[in-house]
């Protein structure tokens, strides 16, 4: 029986292609000569950002909203704004060949009933939430007065399958939103009843809904992990409160799964009634349901906390621990290491022109705030996206230690202020896998930082606030806010999709391709313990560049050895014989 993981490439349907779908356009004459052009142009450009010739994709909205949710503008070699504008007007050219009914958010006239409706919207904000969801309604004949739960599930069938949209449930979600509002402040709405979804997962229970005693066992569990009680003897290093609250959350998460599969919460009263191993199966099944029926890093993490637990708390016999530890061996996912997700992220940082658009980004984020002659608190808010940035690229740590860099501790200075000295030194106790983060930071490094101190800081938070990235309310600002702050920025900046957990694997890319196999120095780059954990995590980034090198040795060779072979003169043979 085949182990491989079920494809989550999306299924090629049959159907029109986009060449045909040009064919269409260009052959269409409501359209004018530039709106042809335009609309001809931009497939074609999409064709090529996908790879492949317009005869050879199919114009199938749902199967280009899936190849392309993962594309990032700069894999096209385009702005963001110019890349909006490919797909827009491709998906203008799909409606017009008939294979979409989702409109742009102006696109097309409007019904007498819905343009009169619309003239009461006076917030912008409602005019363009709404826009598309009233073109929708306008071009389908569904009149206002007949809006409700069905129409708006309706329209999110249509952004899901023929919207060639990103992120169709929050638009539909927003679209509730923003029609809830208009009721509230327009009174000519229609006033039938719609509801905000929630797409949040839900399946988890808050602890209260179990037995006391149960939560007790797993507080007793996880503040032992911690190692707090220094007179306690563990054999086992004790976990980081990152760990411990997701150790917390992998409980929470499969006794929630038990009742979402039947099972009375009444009845979970301890961590042994968890660790039955037709309990551990049942519970297990709800997630491999929700998976496809393919074994996950997260499934796997649970059996094996659930086992450990039967292990070292429970202490069950040992044909009991067997049994747990064939399940976990057989929800094993395999390869460690980056996910596909971050592997085809980084395919952007094969075109050099995206690693200098990243990695000159900092200055030029500077430079663009300078332009002011009296900074702004947007102005501060990008240099402390310019100074993220910068360390990420020339240390790259784990977001919690860098949004909880502290100016105090974590930057220690020394030299001539002209000629500063500056350590980026973070103690073991406060890293993922206890290692001390030290390193010293170059030159232009520390000028950005000392701008950012000397004239934005202080409009973010007071002046005595210890920390490098300081939040509103006196602490530090959080990681994910500043994650998105990162994100966000170099998304509107570049084009690229890049967040602060792929700091790491760019380096090790930048690293390994300039130097493939050199597992030993990224190591020290990284603060991996052991090469061993590194190589499983990159083995294979290196890959096009170690092919790169060995071609361009085969392409040296062949120039070596391509001069024309001297012709050897003819023998003559001898006379009277052979």
């Amino acid at each position: 029986m085949s182990t491989e993981p079920a494809s989550r490439e999306p299924a090629i349907p049959s159907g029109p292609t986009l060449a045909d779908v040009l064919v269409l356009v260009l052959a269409d004459p409501a359209l004018s000569r530039r709106q042809r052009g335009d609309q001809a142009s931009a497939v074609r450009r999409l064709a090529k950002a996908l790879g492949r010739r317009p005869e050879e994709i199919p114009a199938h909205p749902a199967y280009l909203q899936q190849r392309l949710k993962e594309f990032s503008p700069a894999m096209a070699g385009l702005s963001a704004r110019r890349w909006r504008n490919v797909v827009s007007l491709v998906r203008v050219a799909l409606k017009q060949a008939g294979l979409s009914k989702v409109p742009g958010r102006y696109g097309g006239s409007l019904s007498p009933a819905w343009a009169e409706l619309y003239r009461y919207l006076n917030e912008t904000a409602l005019r363009i939430g709404l826009s598309r969801f009233v073109h929708f309604c306008s071009d389908q004949g569904i009149a206002p007065d007949d809006v409700d739960n069905a129409v708006m599930q309706q329209y999110l069938d249509a952004l899901e399958n023929q919207g060639l949209v990103r992120s169709p449930r929050k638009i539909h979600r927003d679209t509730c939103a923003y029609w809830k509002r208009a009721q509230a402040v327009v009174a000519a709405w229609p006033k039938a009843p719609v509801t905000v979804p929630s797409y949040r997962e839900s399946y988890s229970l808050p602890w209260e809904a179990f037995p006391a005693s149960l939560k007790a066992e797993v507080d007793a569990h996880v503040y032992r992990l911690a190692g707090t009680d220094l007179l306690d003897e563990i054999d086992f290093r004790p976990l980081k409160p990152s760990s411990l609250r997701s150790r917390d959350y992998q409980l929470r998460q499969f006794v929630s799964a038990l009742v979402r599969r039947g099972r009375d919460p009444v009845s979970l009263r301890s961590l042994a009634d968890l660790v039955a191993v037709d309990t551990v199966k049942e519970g297990l099944r709800f997630f491999l349901e929700r998976s496809g029926n393919t074994p996950t890093k997260m499934i796997h993490g649970i059996a094996c906390t659930l086992k450990t637990i039967a292990r070292h708390v429970v202490k069950v016999d040992r044909d009991h621990l067997d049994q747990l530890s064939f399940i976990c061996r057989r929800l094993d996912p395999g390869r460690g290491g980056m996910t596909d997700k971050n592997r085809i992220r980084l395919r952007q940082f094969d075109d050099p022109n995206n690693v200098g658009a990243l990695i000159n980004l900092p200055q030029r984020l500077l430079a663009e705030a300078r332009r002011h002659k009296t900074p702004t608190r947007a102005d501060a808010l990008l240099v402390m996206a310019a100074v993220a940035i910068e360390i990420l690229i020339m240390i790259p740590i784990r977001i919690g230690n860098l949004a909880g860099l502290n100016l105090e501790r974590h930057l220690l200075r020394s030299g001539s202020p002209k000629r500063p000295v500056v350590y980026l030194w973070i103690p073991g106790t406060e890293v993922k896998n206890g290692f001390d983060i030290e390193a010293e930071l170059m030159p232009p490094t520390i000028a950005l930082i000392d701008i950012y101190l000397r004239d934005y800081r202080h409009l973010l938070n007071d002046i005595s606030s210890p920390w490098l990235f300081p939040a509103m309310d006196g602490r530090h600002r959080g990681p994910n806010a500043l994650a998105a702050l990162i994100k966000q920025t170099i998304a509107r900046k570049t084009g690229l999709k890049f967040n602060p957990h792929l700091a790491r694997h760019f380096a090790a890319k930048l690293h390994l391709t300039e130097h493939p196999g050199d597992y030993g120095s990224l190591r020290l780059v990284e603060g991996h313990k052991t090469v061993e954990t590194l190589t499983r995590s990159y083995c294979g980034t290196e890959t096009v560049a170690a092919i790169k090198h060995y071609d361009e040795h085969i392409l040296k060779l062949r120039q070596r050895h391509s001069a024309p072979l001297r012709r050897l003169p003819r023998r003559r043979a001898p006379s009277g014989g052979f």
